[in-house]
């Protein structure tokens, strides 16, 4: 039982882990954008 539920949280763990890194890299992405279109703005 325990076995399984340790294996239940890491798979829950890496699944936020990944959620977080796409969010992360998204955020970088939109920032690097914003930043690019404000500079061609000006």
């Amino acid at each position: 039982m325990r076995y399984w539920v340790s294996t239940y949280f890491f798979e829950l763990s890496n699944e936020a882990l990944g959620v977080i890194l796409v969010c992360f890299g998204w955020i970088c992405v939109s920032a690097k954008v914003q930043f690019l279109l404000i500079g061609v703005i000006k």
